[in-house]
């Protein structure tokens, strides 16, 4: 054989040889990347899981006021409207860990119930918003649409007004 021809296969071999050695070397860096997120998910379920036993027994082993008042320092002065709403939770979380069994769904249930609760408290606070006075701005649309409205108009009358108007000159809603 030709010695150029030779050389040419060594460097394909050699080449491939390197690809090989790549590939493994990225196989096992994801490998170790997989086991690094599966330790890390263990580690967080595991911190879940006592966060839960704490939860469980902090009433039974110390008594409400005693574990928030000696283990949580910055909380000096519990609200009764607080203590109130743990206790709900403790017993929520309680019957869903006793319907359920898994820790996991437990958890998961109480966020989503903790969503609906948060999205109920929005809705309660834009409500109130509404009532508040129109804004400069609807004030002055309403001007200009030549919207009679009372001197005290809130946000959500001006609204309504805005919005019969333009449904009625066949430009809106």
């Amino acid at each position: 054989m030709d010695v150029m021809v030779l050389i040419k296969m060594s460097a394909e071999r050699w080449m491939k040889e390197l690809e090989i050695q790549h590939q493994v070397r990225q196989h096992l860096q994801a490998k170790e990347k997989a086991q690094a997120v599966e330790q890390e998910e263990i580690r967080q379920d595991a911190e879940r899981r006592a966060w839960l036993r704490e939860l469980r027994h902090a009433k039974e082993i110390f008594g409400a006021d005693e574990f928030y008042s000696n283990n949580c320092k910055e909380v000096v002065k519990m609200d009764e409207n607080i203590k109130e709403r743990l206790d709900g939770y403790l017993e929520l979380l309680n019957e869903i860990n006793e319907k359920t069994q898994s820790e996991t769904a437990t958890i998961a249930l109480l966020q989503e119930i903790s969503k609906d609760q948060r999205v109920e408290k929005m809705i309660e606070e834009r409500q109130a918003r509404n009532n508040e006075p129109a804004t400069f701005k609807q004030r002055k649309f309403m001007d200009d649409l030549g919207i009679k409205y009372p001197k005290n108009v809130t946000k959500q009358e001006a609204s309504a007004l805005i919005d019969g108007e333009l449904a009625k000159n066949g430009n809106g809603v």
